[in-house]
């Protein structure tokens, strides 16, 4: 022991111990030093002495086991692998830190936990791993909260990063909060360039809702605030992209050319500021038609990265894709396959999925064009694999389980690509089983569209979903009229049919999910609880899919994690339909129409219903009467997209070329069909640009330019509209009594402007006031209860009070259609704000979540459905969200009413629904008494065909009044019920004791 030592000998000994003790010190210090070295090497851009130090240091930690600078080291060798572009190699170490972290630190003592966190939202954002991103985001957040909450920095970064991390996977709603909540911090702490990025991000927000006017004064306000280069960079190649959007092309121009100068003032040619500007300018002249700057920009472009080594890998990926598809667009289809090969090449050892998605899918596509379609098909085969977890099959008629399915961004171009060169490969050799294996492609992405619908994937593929689903949907159609031409029966119509209606149902639904008036149906912490379980899943499921990285004991724990996690969102879905069951309809389940509902229950054997699929060049048609069905394919005179604008624009501008082009529709939509419907009565299911198409319009027989000699649609057969079969089914329940018979809303005497702070202001409608006051006093006339709401009293509070307890709404307002999020468009009413008057706006969403049972809803508004004409989904966005809300007819003006002619048309209209009409024919009778009786000078269609009617044509049966008497009655016959039944209780139980 160490007292029976000699004193010499106990000297020698104390000596060696502090040495001992003194060396483990010193290299403890060591480590931390390095670290601190190399962190000002990293400062001063020395990356490779940098991440030596960084190296030495992690070294030294591990030979003392010393965790803490472990962890640092490793988190600051991922910062040093970024600065690479290593992505992959930045999550891993970062990971490794955090692991140590967990393991064997209180990470509550620690600030650099934190940075950890974040590094590991930001790598995983570069990765493509969104989910994952706003996962640890989330985990940043909620340990500021906990263990920092006084730090301001740490409390700015975390709310941004988690904003950011919002927007990527399109919650734009919850965007925008904690964009918001940031601004709040930002403004309190006094950070101009963090509200310039807030302003920036929340300026994308609104550019992607086609808000440009609103995404370019934040733009502006950003660039004001910073004086930062690199924001200055982004800030100006956002207003390019912005003012190109808006229809601006010149000041689009500009603003691309002031960041291109700036990059090269600031000597940024040698950093990324030079590819992405450079990438934008390519991406600028190619939608400008500019090809000789295009090819000349991308050319310089091309010369430059690869002399820049691995950080400009995915750029230079890009820049030879671009190139690909501007060589598939002059026939140079084997210069294009080398360009795309060489960019697959560069990203094969990194994880940039949707740029190897976008390579296969260019490969494929080359050979298309030269009829090598089973070439095309291995190249969609060989994406499937590379983005699909262990799906190695060859086979071109194997598909990947969706187990093995990842991300839906990824896989569903590539599936439906599959569907469509199985499909053209048949076209061209007639073997029949090649369309069974586009089928069974089709099938493979209906199920993945089923669990995503489900809940089971992340948002962003809900987000995802509800963008391509559109093309998706017209390569099945293309596939089921095929397969109809070869069968014998309609099993193949029927799967079509059900097929467009399944998409309109994802499309009205996803639109619906992503706005957060749809989550005021059920309380907040509810909606915390969805959203996290959802957010775990995805993490989970991504984590367990990682097996090279992660031992077989994480693998286990993980998926024990993954099951009870499964069970509790189970059991939350549970929850979710038993107690809010209209919360888990509108989000977790599809309905749809079958053609037998379609003849039991919306339709009659005096009508047909016709849906269509818009293809552009070629439109498809289903039609369905009480004892028949058909498929056709309808050529067009031209492509829809360069006939469409100009019909809109001939009507709106009351020119007589309208004619020619819509009696042209007339001749390619309905005429072939003529046979089908000729003595009935249409019920129209458009889809896409033919939204736009004013079918009551469309002259039968045109005889010259003036309105007396056609003869129009209308004239001949009743046209109602729906916007999807499923939502008109006729609900059989007894309708009961309400308070108002009618109610209408005016909120327009005067102009008012915007309550957005922006300033903008909306006309007065005089005209309203006259249409809402004159319907009022001839229902009055008829002993009918109408109530008129004008100017102040058109408020938003007395329409949602009033909206489910009224038969019939009319409102005569203004409406901005939102085309890009058709439940974003919005109907004004008045509002009182701290002392003065404004216009404040219901939008769809909101609409949709109400309870409106109305009989009939009229929309007498200004641009109620004249979106852009971009697609014509925003067209129906009225006619989802009441119907969503319940509203069984909807009456919706397709272009600003005519103050003249309106009023006319709507009072003819009620005096026919009083007679015992159906809600559509009594319009079509409206219409065919304007045309019979109207000055020739008023025939154009522009005055009388404004109105489109959605939904059932059941006639209006004024239901019982719901007076004050009767509701006193009520109330004393139900109290009297009460007594009653408690009195037969006490009896009983008196009746009971005596027994005793």
């Amino acid at each position: 022991m160490f007292f029976c030592f000699s004193s010499g000998k106990k000297i020698i000994l104390i000596f060696l111990l502090l040495l001992v003790l003194t060396e483990q010190a010193t290299t403890q210090v060591d480590a931390a030093i390095l670290i601190q070295s190399g962190i000002t090497f990293y400062n001063q851009d020395q990356g490779s002495r940098a991440e030596d130090a960084f190296d030495k240091a992690l070294e030294e930690a591990r030979d003392q086991g010393d965790r803490y600078q472990e962890a640092q080291a490793l988190l600051w060798l991922g910062e040093c692998a970024f600065l690479d572009r290593d992505y992959l190699g930045t999550r891993d170490l970062t990971e490794e830190a955090k692991q140590i972290a967990d393991q064997f630190l209180s990470t509550d003592t620690i600030h650099y936990y934190f940075v950890i966190l974040q590094n590991l939202g930001v790598c995983n954002s570069y990765l493509g791993r969104l989910d994952l991103q706003r996962y640890y985001y989330r985990e940043a957040l909620q340990f500021q909260q906990k263990y920092f909450p006084r730090d301001q920095d740490m409390q700015a970064d975390a709310h941004s990063n988690l904003s950011a991390a919002y927007y990527r996977t399109f919650m734009l709603d919850s965007a925008l909060y904690w964009y918001d909540s940031t601004l709040v911090v930002a403004t309190e702490e006094r950070l101009p360039k963090l509200r310039s990025i807030i302003l920036l991000n929340k300026g994308k927000i609104h550019a992607y809702l086609r808000d440009y006017d609103q995404a370019i004064r934040h733009q502006q306000e950003a660039l004001r605030l910073s004086q930062d280069v690199n924001d200055r960079i982004l800030g100006h190649s956002h207003l390019s992209d912005y003012y190109l959007e808006a229809g601006h092309p010149q000041r689009a121009q500009d603003h691309l050319d002031s960041a291109r100068q700036i990059v090269q003032a600031a000597q940024k040619s040698d950093q990324q500021y030079y590819s992405l500007v450079e990438l934008k300018a390519c991406q600028l002249y190619w939608k400008l038609g500019d090809t000789l700057r295009f090819r000349q920009t991308l050319a310089d472009l091309i010369r430059f990265l690869p002399k820049n080594d691995e950080n400009f890998t995915a750029d230079l990926c890009k820049a030879l894709q671009l190139a690909a598809g501007d060589l598939i667009q002059q026939n140079k289809y084997d210069a294009a396959i080398a360009q795309t090969q060489r960019s697959l090449r560069l990203v094969e050892e990194q994880e940039h999925p949707e740029l190897i998605v976008a390579g296969y899918q260019l490969l494929a596509k080359a050979t298309a064009h030269q009829d090598r379609f089973k070439e095309s098909l291995a190249w969609i085969q060989k994406g499937l694999m590379a983005t699909s977890l262990g799906f190695a099959d060859v086979d071109l008629a194997k598909n990947p389980s969706i187990n093995q399915i990842e991300n839906l961004e990824y896989s569903l171009p590539l599936l439906e690509a599959k569907m469509e060169y199985h499909r053209r490969w048949y076209e061209q050799t007639g073997r029949r089983e090649l369309l069974v294996h586009a089928v069974s492609a089709h099938y493979t992405a209906d199920s993945l569209i089923t669990e995503v619908r489900q809940g089971m994937r992340s948002q962003q593929s809900r987000r995802i979903l509800a963008e391509q689903l559109r093309q998706y949907q017209q390569e099945s159609m293309r596939l089921f009229y095929r397969l109809h031409e070869q069968a014998t029966d309609n099993r193949w119509l029927a799967q079509a049919f059900r097929c467009a209606e399944r998409g309109r149902s994802v499309l009205l639904a996803e639109s619906l999910v992503g706005q957060a008036a749809m989550r005021n149906i059920i309380p907040v912490p509810l909606q915390q609880q969805e959203q996290i379980l959802s957010e775990r899943l995805q993490y989970l499921r991504l984590k367990i899919a990682q097996t090279e990285s992660i031992d077989s004991l994480q693998i286990k724990e993980l998926r024990k994690d993954l099951f009870a996690t499964s069970q509790e969102w189970e059991q939350l879905l549970q929850t979710l339909e038993s107690d809010y069951p209209r919360y888990h309809q509108l989000k977790y389940q599809l309905p749809l129409a079958d053609l037998q509902q379609v003849r039991q229950g919306i339709i009659n054997e005096q009508e047909v219903l016709l849906s269509f699929t818009d293809l552009n060049h070629e439109v498809l048609c289903i039609g369905i009467t009480a004892d028949t069905s058909f498929f056709m394919k309808l050529p067009m005179p031209g492509l829809l997209s360069d006939i469409v604008p100009q019909l809109r624009r001939a009507l709106l501008e009351r020119s007589a070329d309208f004619y020619p082009i819509a009696h042209a529709m007339y001749q390619a939509l309905l005429a072939p069909l003529y046979a089908s419907w000729r003595g009935k009565n249409l019920v129209v299911i458009p889809d896409g640009q033919l939204w736009h198409i004013p079918f009551n319009a469309l002259p039968v027989v045109s005889s010259g330019k003036s309105g007396y000699q056609q003869r129009f649609l209308i004239q001949e057969v009743g046209v109602r509209w729906l916007h999807a079969a499923h939502r008109s089914l006729l609900d059989q329940t007894a309708d009961g009594p309400v308070r108002y018979h009618w109610a209408g809303f005016a909120p327009f005497g005067k102009p008012l402007q915007i309550d957005d702070g922006q300033g903008q202001s909306l006309p007065a409608l005089p005209g309203s006031i006259t249409e809402i006051q004159a319907i009022a006093e001839g229902l009055k006339q008829k002993g009918l209860n109408a109530r008129v709401y004008l100017n102040g009293a058109a408020s938003r509070e007395n329409f949602r009070s009033l909206a489910q307890r009224t038969q019939v709404l009319h409102l005569s307002t203004h409406a901005l259609s939102n085309e890009q999020e058709p439940l974003l468009s919005s109907l004004f009413f008045h509002h009182r704000v701290a002392g003065s008057i404004a216009a404040t706006p219901l939008f769809g969403s909101e609409t949709a979540t109400l309870s409106i049972p109305a009989d009939l809803v009229i929309l007498s508004a200004c641009e109620t459905q004249a979106g852009r004409l971009e697609g014509g989904e925003g067209i129906a966005g009225w006619a989802q969200s009441f119907s969503m809300a319940g509203a069984k007819g909807l009456l919706a003006s397709a272009w600003s009413v005519n103050d003249d002619t309106g009023p006319q048309i709507m009072k003819t209209y009620f005096e026919h629904l009083q007679t015992g009409h159906g809600k559509a024919t009594a319009y079509q009778a409206a219409q065919s008494a304007y045309l019979e009786n109207s000055d020739p000078l008023t025939l154009h269609p522009y005055f009388w065909g404004g109105f489109l009617y959605l939904g059932d044509d059941q006639p209006l049966e004024w239901r019982k009044e719901t007076t004050a008497r009767n509701r006193k009655m009520l109330v004393r016959s139900s109290l009297l019920a009460v007594v009653v039944l408690l009195v037969a209780l006490l009896l009983r139980k008196f009746r009971a004791r005596v027994s005793e």
